[in-house]
């Protein structure tokens, strides 16, 4: 009688604990595959988007050039001295900085209806302006003279009819740097902290411009582009919206642009761990799995980039819980099924 019983049990225990192994096995064998799996998602991401990343930057380097060396600029850079000699300043800022309105409403006046010769300069030029803004190759746009007044910005947000003597922005130190390169020559600024409307960090790319007559040995004014964080942040966000885990940082570890992952991080406010940089540095791309100040432990995959002579790096992160969901749930079942 006893052997009778103890055959089944035997048999049923033996069963479990091969139900086990095997359990344990597939475990692990999908755990490898959902990090294999996840790797691979986050290559493509990271490609997708440091192509997308590297047309606009290189887009909007040769939008830059091709304005700095236009005529249409180079006059509009004389008409607007001129014009600014005589100028009510009071009423322009009235006209072109209007309180209670939005930026979209500042970026619209043509001054076509300022009565004023500044209003009437203006007017030949500012939709050539706009139309760099409306296609996503700048924040904001300004032609900044040699003497340093700020004779024109597109959105006429920050600086307009200033002077770039008496302020210390990144915008005024910028400039005061890109007026020393020869004319026709691109300066580029890291992205810095800059409060403007939209944003509170941003990069810029001027490029020096020459006179009418051509007798100019150093630039008259520079053209300026000013690139925020959040305008390369929505390049980086996904279709219809979605805020994928995408961020782009510089050689020094540090974001140019906001992190999604976790509770988030603004630009310039997350840095990677020194010894993830190191990585960055000896490799040309690939994955790297880390211990993430703000998802915890992390997949990535980085792919460097060029841009305005510099290098940066896109890396696209997924938390490694989320990565694994599916076989954290079947590693709980195994552990119900064992002691049940």
């Amino acid at each position: 009688m006893k052997l009778k019983m103890t055959v089944p049990i035997v048999s049923a225990l033996i069963g479990g604990i091969s139900c086990a192994v095997l359990g344990g096995l597939s475990f692990f064998q999908s755990r490898e595959a959902l990090m294999d799996s996840a790797t691979e998602r986050l290559a493509l991401v990271a490609e997708s988007h440091a192509e997308t990343v590297s047309k606009l930057l290189e887009d909007v380097q040769n939008s830059l050039n091709g304005l700095a060396r236009s005529g249409s600029v180079i006059s509009a850079v004389e008409d607007l001295t001129i014009a600014l000699e005589n100028a009510d300043r009071d009423a322009m800022k009235a006209y072109f900085q209007p309180e209670g309105q939005a930026i979209g409403f500042r970026l619209s006046l043509t001054g076509e209806d300022f009565a004023d010769i500044y209003g009437w300069q203006h007017a030949k030029f500012h939709s050539t302006f706009q139309s760099v803004i409306e296609s996503g190759y700048a924040s904001d746009v300004y032609l900044i003279h040699r003497d340093g007044h700020i004779l024109y910005t597109a959105q006429k947000a920050d600086g307009f009819l200033g002077t770039i003597q008496d302020q210390d922005t990144a915008l005024a130190k910028m400039a005061r740097e890109a007026l020393k390169r020869p004319i026709g020559e691109q300066f580029f600024y890291d992205f810095a902290p800059y409060s403007s409307f939209e944003s509170t960090v941003s990069t810029f790319l001027a490029q020096g411009i020459g006179d009418s007559q051509g007798e100019a040995t150093q630039p008259v004014a520079v053209l300026v582009y000013r690139l925020s964080s959040p305008l390369l942040a929505k390049l980086i966000a996904g279709s219809k919206g979605e805020k994928k885990d995408v961020v782009l940082l510089g050689t020094d570890g540090v974001s140019r642009t906001e992190r999604f992952g976790g509770a988030g991080a603004e630009a310039l406010d997350y840095r990677l761990p020194q010894d993830v940089l190191a990585l960055t540095t000896q490799r040309e791309s690939g994955k790297i799995s880390f211990s993430d100040p703000l998802v915890g432990s992390a997949l990535s995959f980085f792919l460097p980039i060029s841009a305005f002579g510099e290098t940066f790096f896109i890396m696209a992160l997924e938390a490694e819980s989320q990565a694994l969901a599916a076989t954290t749930a079947l590693g709980e079942s195994l552990i119900l099924f064992f002691f049940w």
